[in-house]
């Protein structure tokens, strides 16, 4: 049988995506991706931060917690490639603090500009993971810490994975590059390290879904991108796939199990000259 070879997407279909989906991650899922953020700081050793940058900032709310952590006078540049999320996230006008429309491979930073970097859920997405790394250990100057997190191994209560497992069953096949690709944690400490990082550490981590019922549930689904890829090309394979995961989703709940996300963090250092 011929190996099937993902594909992966190219940086203008992530930007594209991302424009689209915008407003259904705010409503829907951000108060998870926030979750994660939190997890993510104590690695970043923001008690000596001076200059901060965060990419893939979505709509902000990572800014909004690193504001309540450090001075005005600590600058904070954020960054995302979807100009919808960067006009939600410079609603929340913090002094000092700058928001600009990038693509994470390709900073418009200069070299050694920053002491911290971080990115949360989207080193995964990213075209070329190994390109975001060398650019966070650009910009970043020597004893810099820089903290990634991307999805980590689903668990079975994990929401992604059911979504992924009822388009299976509804005979969507994705020939897309998985966002659980990074999810080994020795082979993203070695990504780190390939890098020019030293010191990789990393740990796993699950959330929680704020889901105590099947409507819950399918309100945080039903405008995933895959749900809604599904919904424009196959309306009937889109209502069997909300069945099945209702199903599912009463099931866990009548079991008395809590819906996850499941994630992988990680940090590293840039060695000091």
């Amino acid at each position: 049988m011929k190996k099937i070879i993902p594909i992966v997407a190219k940086t203008s279909e992530i930007k594209a995506m991302w424009e689209k989906y915008a407003d259904s991650y705010v409503s829907k899922l951000q108060d998870t991706q926030t979750q994660v953020f939190l997890q993510m700081l104590p690695l970043l050793n923001l008690e000596n931060a001076k200059n901060i940058v965060e990419v893939g900032c979505g709509a902000g709310n990572g800014i909004e917690i690193l504001r309540q952590q450090v001075s005005e006078s600590i600058k904070i540049r954020a960054s995302d490639i979807s100009e919808n999320m960067i006009s939600k996230a410079k609603e929340k006008k913090y002094p000092n603090t700058e928001y600009l429309i990038a693509d994470n491979e390709q900073l418009p930073y200069a070299d050694k500009s920053c002491d911290s970097y971080i990115a949360n859920l989207s080193l995964h997405i990213v075209e070329n993971p190994e390109k975001m790394i060398k650019e966070a250990f650009r910009v970043l100057i020597p004893g810099g810490v820089a903290v990634f997190s991307v999805l980590g191994i689903p668990g079975k209560y994990n929401l992604l994975s059911l979504v992924g497992r009822a388009c299976n069953e509804v005979g969507y096949r994705s020939t897309m590059r998985t966002f659980f690709h990074l999810k080994d944690q020795e082979k993203l400490n070695q990504l780190l390290s390939d890098g020019g990082f030293i010191n990789p550490m990393s740990f796993y981590s699950s959330v929680a879904y704020k889901i105590f019922n099947t409507n819950q549930a399918l309100n945080k689904v039903n405008d995933m991108p895959v749900m809604m890829d599904i919904k424009e090309k196959n309306p009937d394979a889109y209502e069997k796939a909300l069945e099945i995961i209702s199903k599912e989703v009463h099931n866990f709940i009548s079991g008395g199990k809590v819906m996850t996300f499941d994630c992988l963090i990680a940090s590293a250092v840039k060695p000091k000259l």
